[in-house]
């Protein structure tokens, strides 16, 4: 026996350090927290040689028992797998609330993407089957509701992340990198793999997703699409672009649809992820009826909706909206708002960089915008549109309702705009 022990080889030091190194971050990726000292890793990391980094981000971190750990499994699994989290609410509440779980590492934005009350329950990230659901052979994804506020499943806000990721990705190998000065005069900054010696236009965040970076650092609770703004320099025809663009994500799986003012795009799921019935009716309408006013449409839509009627194929509620303008210098632009309202250059250009969730994207230098379409407290009074049979109207969001959402699941391709 000690024959065979001496006859073995060194053991390389530096690869046994590199191992727990990448074993430690995986831990502190995944639960926020450091491993108890009756557990294998725990004891690894008290006797074992770290680095100066890793003694750092573990210092100030508190400490999770094995039985904790099981929890938080339980508890990350079933969102991953879209299950009821009822058995683990009054857990996850807790942990919550002490407020000890980094908020960057899994577990910490899983608790963040669920509400205080409610019982997240939403279709597959594939969709839903519309026929099953209307013949009642499947039930009907239920909301998440808190203090009376309809909140974001989850799932949706994954595709959501994920989907703004893969748009962005696409429009910025196509446009090339530059920005807008607040003339209106492009400035080129030519990335080293990119064909493109020119930039064509930049893309910022628009409306609610502007508004939630902007105040909160990430996607409303409450919202259920992403608004993008394409602003292209006043030679660039949006068409060929428009059509390279659609046909690459049509092959990642996604519906891609234009709007006949040619401002107005967008990029869903093939199967809605979640829909409305009333508000899908008013689209039909919409879509047979172009020229209708808002009024005119819900005229014309209830009378169908209290009968029963129901839309044709539902879209969902569910999309990255992009509006695409034209820059020319020095010269003010028309933004399609509630009403079509002229914007300053300077309000606008040039575009600064903020916080979304986990991503580092772009959007309008002030909000102006913003103020000239929701008003001048829209900063800090926080309201949500709720939409009924009779109209939309808003209401106030409690101060106890959760902001923002992340997603809990890890984006594809999505390096060059993680926030790290």
């Amino acid at each position: 026996m000690v024959a065979k022990i001496l006859s073995k080889k060194p053991t390389n030091a530096a690869k046994i350090k590199k191992d727990l190194h990448a074993e430690v971050n995986s831990w502190l990726d995944r639960y926020g927290c450091k491993p108890s000292q009756t557990q294998p890793l725990g004891i690894r990391i008290l006797y074992g040689d770290l680095s100066e980094a890793i003694t750092t981000r573990i210092a100030q971190l508190s400490v999770m028992k094995q039985s904790t750990v099981k929890k938080a499994d339980r508890f990350m699994n079933s969102i991953a797998e879209n299950r009821s989290t009822k058995r683990q609410r009054l857990w996850a509440t807790q942990m919550k609330s002490r407020g000890t779980i980094a908020p960057t590492s899994l577990l910490g934005q899983c608790l963040t993407s669920l509400p205080t009350h409610g019982r997240p329950k939403a279709p597959a990230m594939a969709g839903v089957s519309i026929a099953e659901i209307r013949a009642n052979a499947s039930p009907a994804p239920r909301n998440i509701v808190d203090c009376g506020i309809e909140l974001t499943p989850s799932n949706i806000v994954n595709w959501l992340y994920q989907a703004t990721v893969d748009v962005q990705y696409e429009l910025f190998r196509m446009l090339g990198e530059g920005h807008f000065d607040k003339n209106g005069q492009i400035c080129v900054q030519a990335l080293p793999d990119s064909k493109i010696s020119e930039c064509l236009g930049e893309v910022s965040l628009m409306w609610g997703s502007d508004l939630g970076s902007r105040r909160d650092q990430g996607m409303l609770a409450h919202d259920v699409d992403v608004d993008l703004a394409v602003f292209l320099k006043r030679s660039i025809d949006w068409a060929p672009i428009w059509n390279v663009l659609s046909t690459k994500l049509t092959r990642k799986g996604y519906r891609c649809t234009a709007a006949s003012d040619n401002i107005h795009f967008r990029v869903g799921p093939h199967d809605p992820l979640v829909w409305h019935e009333w508000k899908e009716l008013k689209n039909e309408i919409k879509a047979e009826n172009p020229r209708l006013s808002r009024a005119q449409i819900n005229a014309k839509a209830s009378p169908k909706f209290r009968q029963g009627k129901v839309a044709g194929k539902p879209h969902g509620t569910s999309f990255v909206d992009i509006e695409v303008y034209q820059v020319a210098p020095h010269k003010n632009i028309r933004i399609a708002g509630t009403k079509p309202f002229s914007v300053p250059l300077n309000k606008i250009f040039p575009l600064s960089t903020a916080i979304f969730g986990p991503l580092k994207l772009r959007i309008p230098t002030s909000p102006f915008i913003l103020i000239h379409e929701y008003g001048k407290n829209v900063m800090k009074k926080r309201v949500a549109k709720v939409i009924t049979s009779g109209g939309a109207r808003w209401v106030n969001i409690p101060d106890g309702v959760r902001k923002i959402s992340w997603p809990v699941v890890k984006l594809s391709n999505a390096e060059q705009f993680l926030n790290i």
